[in-house]
Formats: C-alpha cells, structure tokens, sequence
C-alpha cells in the first residue's frame, strides 16, 4: 500500500511533465498566493518577486497555463504511465457534469482573523438561504450533479449528502435525521414544503468549476429560486434534486486573457527551450503573502504552512500579539 501511494505521489508530477513536454518548454511552478522558487539571480526572478508585468513575465505567465491546460487532457497511472482522457466536447446550451464539494481555505491572515467568527468554513458550493438555518447545507454536500439543456428548458441539480455521520461534528447526525424524513415529504404540498428549511430555504447555489473534464477550469455557475422536486436514498447517499428558475454561466478563460504571441510563435515553430547558462549563487527564496518581503528559507526568514501559503516571521509575531 505504502509503495502504490508512493508511485501517486510522484506520478502527480509526471503529470505536469506530460503536459510540458506537449508544449516543448521549460517546467516552471506557479502559485497565486506566493512565489516560492529556486532561482539564480536574473532578471525574470527579480520581476517576479517585484511583482512586474514585464514581457518575460507575460511569456512565462502564458506558458504556466498553456501546460496546466495540456496537462489536463491526460491521467496518469500508477506505474508512471501517462494516458490521454477521452474527453468529451462542450456543446453550448448542453452542460451535464458531477462537480465535487470541498472545504476552501482562505489566506493566512484571514483565517487567523476569523478564529473567533461562529461557522466560518467555506466551501466549493455557496448557498444563500432566506433566512438564518439550523444547518450550513453546503457543509454536507459531498457532491452536485448539474443537468442544463436548453433546448428542453431543463435546469436541474442534484445534492449529494452523504448518510454516514461524521464523528467529529456534533450537527452530522441531527442533520442526517432531517434528511431522511425528506422521503416522507409530500412535494406536491407547498405548506409541507415550506415547513422543511432543507426543502425550502434555498435562494441560490453557486459555484466555480474547477478540474471538471466535461466543463471549462474558472467556469462560474449561479443557480436562482429552486423547487425540490426528487428526493431518493441509494446505498450511503440521499440526493435531492431541484429545478431551478434561471441560471447564469460565466467562463474566464485565462489564456485568452493573458495571451502572448511571441510564445505562442514559438510554441507554433518548435523553438528550443530557453535555458540559463548563468546558474549561480542558487538562493531559496520566498514571498511573504501579507507584507510582500523576500525571505531567505535558509535563514529561516518565513514558515511556509501546508496550503503552500507563505507569512515571514515578523508578520507571523504581529498577527500573534494582535490576537
């Protein structure tokens, strides 16, 4: 077991490598958050720790999606092996995908700010209620299937919860026994209905797709006014399913966004990757995401949590007094 979760490890890797070596360039990491790198001292590893848009800047930034775009199309095996996805085609109007729900994290700083806050977790779902509920629906959601076809005037969800409580959170199994008395809801009965806060608090359902084969990456899905119109219980799961009066789609295609045409010339002409022949002086080096310093790991300037966010320890003891 030990070895097969080793070979997944490093097999998320060889991924990223599929997609590189499609694009006939240089592997470069990226994070929103940070800037967290090997370099030597050049002038593209100044400009990004400088935060400059300059035009190696815009050429590296293209690259880092064009890679994640090609790595996209391909799984990889246990055995290293990687593997094109049989994806199927988007056709407008037509979206049909299971999305899954996970707990997000925010920055450092926010989170330390919000330690006192009542219920703030966030989550890939975002739900707005009528009112304040007993229950925060979008914590137990494990999964949302989404039905559109707009030919057929067809705009459906369907919630996925899971029937197994969790140990760990006193409201699980409370909320699960509200759940099932669902099966017993007449949903014919608009007086019924309203009763239930599962049934008919909702407002809205929201969501950023994000590694979805059948959907674009940063697709945004809003959902308005829902109708329960399906509840069913299949083996550790109940699904309710609603109809929704509107919907939005939005995508945010980040290559044509942050488009470069030189690299996209080289790309098209097979040119050899760009390499430095002055490796010297290599530093570790990080980028505080609350005041923007440069730190040295080697001088133990900064912790880096395991999120991948970064905060130097001068921000670090600040936010500590202040709490």
């Amino acid at each position: 077991m030990f070895k097969a979760l080793g070979n997944w490890f490093r097999n998320i890797f060889f991924s990223m490598k599929a997609g590189e070596k499609m694009m006939n360039i240089e592997n470069t990491n990226n994070s929103s958050i940070s800037i967290t790198q090997t370099i030597s001292k050049n002038k593209l590893a100044d400009d990004l720790l400088k935060e400059k848009i300059t035009q190696d800047v815009e050429k590296l930034r293209y690259s880092m999606y064009k890679i994640d775009e090609k790595a996209n199309d391909y799984k990889v095996n246990l055995d290293g092996t990687a593997v094109k996805k049989n994806k199927p085609k988007i056709v407008n109007g037509k979206y049909k995908f299971n999305i899954l729900n996970k707990k997000l994290t925010a920055s450092i700083v926010d989170e330390l700010n919000r330690l006192d806050e009542y219920d703030n977790e966030k989550f890939t779902m975002e739900i707005q209620t009528e009112y304040i509920t007993r229950f925060k629906i979008e914590k137990y959601i494990s999964s949302v299937d989404v039905n559109i076809d707009d030919s057929k005037n067809i705009k459906k969800t369907s919630l996925h919860f899971s029937t197994i409580p969790n140990v760990y959170d006193g409201n699980s199994m409370p909320f699960i026994n509200e759940l099932k008395k669902l099966k017993d809801l007449p949903l014919d009965n608009e007086y019924a209905v309203s009763r239930n806060e599962i049934a008919s608090s909702m407002l809205t359902l929201s969501f950023v797709c994000l590694k979805v084969d059948e959907e674009y990456d940063f697709t945004n899905y809003s959902f308005l006014n829902p109708k329960l119109v399906d509840v069913k219980e299949v083996d550790t799961e109940i699904i309710l399913t609603f109809e929704w009066e509107e919907y939005m789609r939005k995508t945010l295609n980040l290559i044509e966004k942050y488009y470069s045409e030189e690299r996209e010339k080289q790309y098209q002409n097979n040119e050899a990757k760009e390499t430095s022949k002055n490796l010297r002086a290599i530093l570790r080096v990080v980028k505080c995401s609350v005041c923007g310093k440069v730190c040295q790991m080697d001088g133990n300037e900064a912790k880096i949590f395991d999120n991948g966010q970064v905060i130097c320890n001068d921000c670090l003891k600040k936010q500590e007094n202040n709490n």
